[in-house]
């Protein structure tokens, strides 16, 4: 589902060269730079964000300001959720628009992937209403379901629900290890993404 990217269906393979996207790059850190400041997040976090940025401005022309844009915000709200269990509303619906907009310019599918957001979005809603009123416990949040849905934008449903399959199993052992009774939902779903890249998985 990638390849209309031109990036022959992975995204680790990096063209290191000074390109147009270098200067949007700068702006958006500059940007982020000031959250992190606001918020007083750890300047650790930031470094990383820097450093993935860079690769993925360096690599993919002008696709990577959509591309990079959507995963520094994902990346705030994987911050958010680690720490405070919890993601800021605005950030999250940011994240989706930016994944509409990337939708519109950059995929020829893009209906096909919206319906796809919309159908992951709908399921993980019906799960957490039975928690809600089942189980009478809070399984997901309504800003997972949010950012589930933004996320299925660029990766498709396979590709994510694969993600938070693999996810899914590290948060349980992470879970099991620390004896924890809640694990982020945000995280592992970017963990399980990472996996898929490292196993050089992907489905058309």
């Amino acid at each position: 589902m990638l390849e209309e990217f031109g990036l022959n269906g992975i995204f680790y393979t990096f063209d290191f060269g000074l390109k147009r996207s270098f200067f949007w790059c700068m702006a958006l850190i500059s940007i982020f730079s000031w959250v992190f400041f606001y918020f007083r997040l750890s300047y650790v976090y930031f470094i990383i964000l820097c450093f993935l940025e860079f690769l993925i401005f360096y690599s993919y022309g002008d696709f990577s300001i959509w591309l990079g844009s959507f995963l520094a915000v994902a990346f705030l709200l994987m911050i958010f959720d680690c720490k405070y269990l919890f993601v800021p509303a605005l950030w999250n619906f940011l994240l989706c628009m930016i994944g509409v907009i990337g939708l519109y310019f950059y995929r020829i599918d893009w209906h096909l992937l919206f319906i796809e957001s919309f159908a992951m979005a709908g399921v993980f809603s019906v799960i957490q209403i039975f928690g809600r009123v089942v189980l009478k416990k809070e399984i997901l949040g309504d800003g997972d379901i949010i950012f589930i849905f933004a996320w299925v934008m660029l990766f498709g449903f396979l590709e994510s629900l694969f993600a938070m399959m693999f996810g899914g199993i590290v948060g349980i052992v992470f879970a099991s290890i620390k004896n924890k009774k809640k694990v982020p939902l945000i995280p592992v779903i970017i963990l399980g993404t990472f996996v898929e890249f490292l196993l050089g998985m992907r489905y058309v």
